[in-house]
């Protein structure tokens, strides 16, 4: 082999190997200052929205924190960009490219600073709400329009880049100024991986027209996770069945579970939602200690004699009973 192929080989190695090498850079720095947001017990539980929407993370001077704008782009050298990214003060220009396009478009990405939020709860839905007092402000002098579009982005946990929702909610049609409350996206949050959030504002137009556009102002933004109401479900004892030394043999026609020779009272239930533990009684004996295997809790009952009722309560970990249920029995012999 001569050595002008040897050394085009070795340039087209390194070159491979650099190109790798910025790969795995860009996709570190993409997740370099990442923290961690989730469920937090300590603090309490205030819904922000109908059911069991929870914050997860709140943006805005209202939550003590500004938000930045990142970045501006534009679609043609032409378009004016004077906005200040510091500030949020400024107005952008589209201008269509004359005689080579009819078309512009003006993009404000706003960004909160650092670079990711690693979600430590268990998978659940999210959305993201703009809340009010943001607000959008466009002067269209021929034909132009506004648009909102949010953006997620997701990142494993090793930080591979995942998967992305976004969505266009708002698309205002020449002159239009008005608050933003309620515009929303929602995704999912699955646990230890990471978010990136992004929220851009754009001008667009077609034809020979411009406008001037005032971006939005982002004064508050709420990143919002839904947590599953917790429930108890008491599956064993089955009302109206028989159980014969501690085997469950047949339905029958009676208001609660017989229960004839049986070791003790087994009882099995499962649980939804935030369920830190369980415990089952019956007529002021408890089983302090059950043991979980996922949702499912389980623990034997003893000293429980003739028509009695058997409750499963489900406790946070705050220690605050959160759900229950119970079933009718009757007992007869055994422990």
């Amino acid at each position: 082999m001569n050595k002008k192929i040897i050394c085009i080989l070795i340039f087209m190695l390194v070159f491979s190997c650099t190109f790798s090498a910025a790969s795995v850079i860009e996709n570190k720095e993409a997740i370099d200052n990442t923290t961690e947001i989730g469920p937090n017990p300590n603090d309490p539980k205030v819904p922000m929205e109908s059911g069991n929407w929870f914050i997860a993370k709140e943006f805005g001077p209202d939550a003590g924190e500004s938000w930045p704008y990142k970045e501006t782009s534009k679609s043609h050298s032409n378009c004016v960009t004077d906005f200040n990214l510091n500030t949020g003060v400024g107005e952008v220009y589209a201008y269509p490219m004359p005689f080579t396009s009819s078309w512009a478009q003006v993009d404000v990405h706003a960004q909160q600073n650092g670079n990711g939020w690693v979600w430590n709860g268990d998978t659940t839905n999210a959305r993201v709400v703009i809340k009010s007092s943001s607000y959008a402000n466009v002067e269209v002098i021929t034909g132009a329009n506004s648009k909102i579009k949010i953006i997620v982005k997701e990142y494993t946990p090793t930080g591979q880049y995942s998967q992305t929702w976004d969505d266009v909610v708002f698309t205002g049609l020449g002159d239009w100024s008005g608050s933003l409350d309620g515009l929303y996206l929602d995704h999912t949050f699955r646990h230890n991986y990471i978010y990136k959030l992004i929220i851009v504002a754009s001008c667009y137009q077609g034809g020979s027209s411009w406008a001037r556009f005032d971006p939005i102002k982002l004064k508050k933004v709420w990143w919002l996770y839904e947590e599953e109401e917790s429930s108890i479900t008491l599956e064993e004892p089955d009302s109206g069945y028989l159980y014969l030394g501690g085997n469950k043999l047949f339905h029958t026609s009676l208001p609660f579970a017989l229960l004839f020779m049986c070791p003790g009272v087994q009882c099995v239930a499962t649980t939804t939602g935030s369920v830190d533990y369980v415990k089952f009684e019956c007529d002021g004996k408890k089983v302090e200690d059950t043991t979980p295997s996922g949702n499912t809790w389980s623990g034997l009952l003893k000293g429980a004699s003739g028509l009695e009722t058997v409750y499963a309560k489900a406790y946070d970990n705050s220690g605050n009973q959160v759900a229950s249920d119970s079933v009718r029995i009757f007992k007869i012999g055994g422990s």
